[in-house]
């Protein structure tokens, strides 16, 4: 078998395949593996504990629809969002050397959001800061940090709206606009700082953090 690269996302820890078949071991919970014999439909599936043992089951080929859908029904379950996710928006397609692009950074799923505080990271050689916009979801009552260095690749934005009603559900919380200096990847993150570890600070209206799940972006220019 020949591994892939898979991201440690939706509960996955590892995932394999190969030209007869496929195992994907699912974190916490237990192996599923998928094995099809040459030139034969898929025959069975079998469950194994991370422990080495469990039960196993073996189901016969008119069962592969049905096999299809209670691993798709799981897989769906194990990425189900829990919380709050912030991420970063990467451009649905390629975009061209000298343009420029409007990457979103959006939250999903938030109550009682007041202020926030994000810190990013780019490549400064393939990149390069135009304007931050406010993205509407937190009013800019009260702007704390609202600057870049397109030097060192780095973005620091920090607002608070003062008064009136918390901000709830999805959002675009702010809008970051970048001229592409060079073709290829440039991966867009959340940067650890002293005050933000993570990269990045919610609160709410009773001046406590909001735990959020972050996710990063990817600009490719051609």
């Amino acid at each position: 078998m020949q591994k892939v690269s898979a991201p440690v996302l939706c509960g996955f820890t590892t995932f394999w395949r190969a030209d007869m078949g496929f195992e994907v071991k699912i974190f916490d919970l237990r192996f599923v593996i998928l094995k099809k014999n040459p030139g034969k439909p898929l025959r069975f599936l079998e469950y194994r504990d991370p422990g080495g043992g469990g039960m196993s089951k073996v189901f016969s080929k008119h069962l592969k629809m049905i096999l299809v859908g209670l691993i798709a029904a799981m897989l769906f379950s194990a990425c189900a969002p829990s919380g709050p996710v912030v991420k970063i928006e990467s451009p649905a397609s390629p975009v061209n050397v000298n343009d420029t692009v409007t990457v979103p950074i959006k939250v999903e799923n938030i109550t009682d959001l007041i202020a926030m505080e994000i810190h990013l990271s780019f490549d400064p050689g393939k990149l390069e800061v135009v304007e931050l916009k406010n993205g509407g979801f937190v009013r800019q009552d009260y702007l704390v940090q609202n600057t870049f260095d397109n030097a060192n690749g780095t973005i620091d934005y920090a607002v608070a709206q003062i008064g009136g009603s918390p901000s709830v559900g999805s959002g675009t919380l702010l809008e970051v606009v970048f001229r592409v200096k060079d073709k290829g990847d440039a991966q867009i993150s959340f940067r650890k700082t002293q005050a933000a570890p993570s990269g990045a600070i919610f609160s709410n209206s009773q001046g406590v953090g909001i735990q959020v799940s972050l996710a990063n972006g990817n600009l490719t220019a051609k």
